[in-house]
């Protein structure tokens, strides 16, 4: 109980955010009954599976019992909460904190890598356009404004093979996405983003989850005839994304609901980028977007391959192998 405890807030101490650690938008107070909760539940499924070991060894008086229940249960929340205290207060443990933090990363990362770190831009560039981007909250913000072509805050380095997961909230009244497999060339059209877009479309359209070939060949595979794709996506929510782009073949989720399904071999491998529309059609001035919790994965998948619809269409636009733009 006490070990649960201070070894759970002092990783969330550690990753700055001991809300994250929990998933769920808790206050101190239900923190610490969430962490005593636990912590109590833990220690009585330990003390059920002893009385039922002694009782094949040696058999208990049954009024012995509730004495056991009682004292596990207020000795594991008493532990528990001086292990609270000891997470939130000790400042020199250091060393068990370091031992902590790597236990977490083996186990709790499991492969991923966090792409954006939750405070600043650190291994992201502004390319093309000129909306305002910041950082607030743990959250990547950004603005949408007049007279500025697309802008993409794009991860400085390249992937081929990768599972991409991220969180998305988005306005009405404004387009986005996300590039993957992405490249800016200066011998194609002066440098301009171009690649393979996974559509962010809060519009009564409904193409979320969609993919777009910026700057290219215009729609790969939209989502006109995918009815519960185009439902997914909740405008004004935390929409999660889940996107596996392994081989030639590249495959999208919104929410749990598989959205688009096709084959291509013109771009094999390139950066991620989180667009900002420039205002225009569909996009109007002093609109938001907002990403959290940016990770990718690029070996491994088999454990986070997500289960495929039997009735999706499947798209081939499998290329010869040319010069790749």
């Amino acid at each position: 109980a006490f070990s649960h405890s201070s070894s759970s807030i002092m990783i969330g101490k550690i990753q700055g955010n001991i809300v994250d650690i929990l998933y769920a938008p808790l206050n101190a107070f239900e923190i610490t009954m969430a962490l005593n909760l636990a912590a109590c539940t833990r220690s009585l499924m330990i003390a059920i599976t002893c009385i039922v070991v002694f009782n094949f060894i040696d058999e208990m008086e049954y009024y012995n019992l509730f004495y056991i229940f009682i004292f596990t249960f207020f000795g594991a929340f008493i532990l528990s909460s001086i292990g609270i205290i000891v997470g939130l207060y000790m400042k020199q443990l250091l060393l068990l904190q370091f031992i902590l933090y790597s236990c977490v990363n083996t186990t709790y990362d499991n492969g991923w890598t966090q792409l954006f770190n939750g405070n600043d831009l650190t291994g992201w560039e502004i390319l093309n356009g000129k909306a305002e981007i910041k950082v607030s909250n743990n959250e990547i913000i950004g603005k949408t404004v007049e007279n500025t072509p697309n802008t993409f805050l794009c991860y400085k380095k390249d992937y081929r093979d990768f599972i991409l997961e991220f969180e998305v909230n988005i306005e009405e009244d404004i387009n986005s996405g996300v590039q993957i497999r992405s490249n800016t060339l200066t011998e194609y059209r002066n440098g301009v983003v171009h690649g393979y877009q996974i559509e962010i479309d809060p519009s009564e359209r409904a193409y979320s989850g969609g993919v777009f070939d910026e700057q290219r060949r215009g729609w790969l595979y939209d989502l006109s005839e995918n009815k519960n794709g185009r439902e997914a996506f909740k405008v004004n929510e935390w929409n999660k994304f889940h996107i596996e782009a392994i081989g030639d073949t590249i495959r999208t989720w919104v929410n749990g609901v598989h959205c688009s399904y096709f084959v291509d071999s013109i771009s094999d491998s390139g950066f991620i980028g989180l667009q900002v529309h420039g205002v225009g059609g569909m996009t109007k001035p002093d609109k938001y977007v907002k990403f959290k919790n940016v990770k990718i994965k690029t070996e491994n998948f088999d454990d986070d391959l997500w289960s495929i619809r039997d009735d999706l269409k499947i798209i081939n636009l499998k290329y010869e192998k040319k010069k790749v733009y």
